[in-house]
């Protein structure tokens, strides 16, 4: 899930919290009175446990919502028993969505971690709240993999319940300071330590993979496969003499600013209309443009590597023909040249599918041109 599909998600589900949260409290407010005109003394708290109990039934109809309600029943008793495949899937992939994620369910449950204690003084007790958040989220993971609304994840486990973990000690921390008025650095240090740990590994993470000249293997699995059983055999003939072959790298990979230049220089030298919307597509980013007359122009920009396509929904393919081919590449050609895309000397040819290729020699340019 990305920003924008959690937004979305959260919003689908706030209005039904609300309510369900008002009338827990209205039914609570209800049980103190007739308690109190009894003559018996109201649970302890009253209103205010009445109101933060309101607000913790809200608050986990809103989470499992997201992570289950939504979902269709698209899953079949799946499990996940590999603690860090969250980490090994953003580690290969590098991707802000895989990032996202784990990010996610880490926060999702820093709010269980505030309200326990302002609920209860017994969840001042660090043992109570731990325990009270990982029976949370052990319920959603168990609802998930017996509706097929999702697969049972241990590293889902692990990241709610450390989530919960930090909204304890960032509540305690709070806590303290309010009713001391000051902390000693012992105490400090303590409820810092898990937030400072995991802010310097992540640190730690991106410095190492800044490092890395092609970065990772997008490719490389995150779960491991049995391959006792499997044999592999070629007939291939393996040459065992040394090969060369060039690697090249796009300095615009994930270069967000780029793709917004790309998108100037276009409205500048094609005279395409406004920018009308700019959103996000998994890690990439799509620029809609507003409609005119016969033109419906949108341009993706890919962040992993760099590279943009603009298309035009309003063309229609199938009115293309290999018969007016000199008319499109001549088209094609003083488009590219407008935009400063055809590299110099370059032959640019089409094929019968439409499609556009231009070849070049590379003894025609140094080694910095290429």
């Amino acid at each position: 899930m990305d920003i924008k599909e959690i937004v979305i998600r959260l919003s689908a589900f706030f209005v039904p919290a609300a309510i369900l949260a008002i009338g827990v409290l209205v039914l609570s407010f209800i049980v103190i009175k007739m308690r109190k005109k009894k003559g018996m003394n109201p649970s302890s708290g009253g209103k205010k446990k009445a109101i933060i109990g309101s607000l913790l039934v809200a608050y986990y109809f809103i989470v499992i919502g997201i992570t289950n309600l939504s979902r269709g029943e698209s899953f079949s008793g799946q499990v996940n028993l590999n603690i860090f495949s969250g980490y090994i899937d953003a580690w290969n992939s590098f991707s802000l969505i895989a990032f996202q994620l784990i990010v996610f369910n880490v926060l999702m449950f820093v709010p269980l971690g505030i309200l326990l204690p302002l609920y209860s003084r017994r969840f001042m007790q660090f043992k109570w709240t731990f325990a009270a958040t990982l029976l949370a989220t052990l319920v959603i993971e168990i609802f998930q993999v017996v509706t097929g609304r999702g697969i049972f994840e241990l590293d889902d486990i692990f990241h709610n319940t450390l989530g919960g973990v930090l909204g304890y000690q960032l509540f305690m921390l709070t806590h303290e300071i309010v009713r001391n008025k000051s902390i000693s650095l012992k105490q400090l240090t303590k409820r810092l330590a898990l937030p400072m740990v995991l802010l310097f590994a992540v640190a730690g993470w991106f410095s190492f993979y800044h490092f890395k000249e092609f970065g990772n293997m997008s490719i490389n699995p995150t779960y491991g496969t049995d391959m006792e059983k499997v044999t592999l055999s070629t007939t291939m003939e393996l040459n065992s003499e040394k090969a060369y072959a060039p690697v090249y790298k796009n300095k615009y990979s994930n270069d967000e600013e780029h793709g917004r230049d790309v998108v100037d220089n276009l409205q500048k030298k094609l005279r395409l209309p406004k920018l009308a919307e700019e959103g996000r597509e998994g890690d990439n980013r799509m620029f809609t443009f507003e409609k005119e007359q016969g033109t419906d122009y949108q341009m993706s920009y890919y962040m992993r590597d760099g590279t943009w396509s603009l298309m035009d929904h309003e063309f229609l393919p199938e009115n293309v023909t290999y018969e007016n081919s000199e008319e499109m590449k001549a088209y094609a050609t003083e488009m590219l040249a407008r935009l400063d895309l055809l590299p110099k000397q370059a032959d640019l040819t089409i094929s019968e599918t439409g499609t556009f290729h231009w070849m070049i020699q590379p003894s025609t340019y140094s080694s910095s041109e290429i």
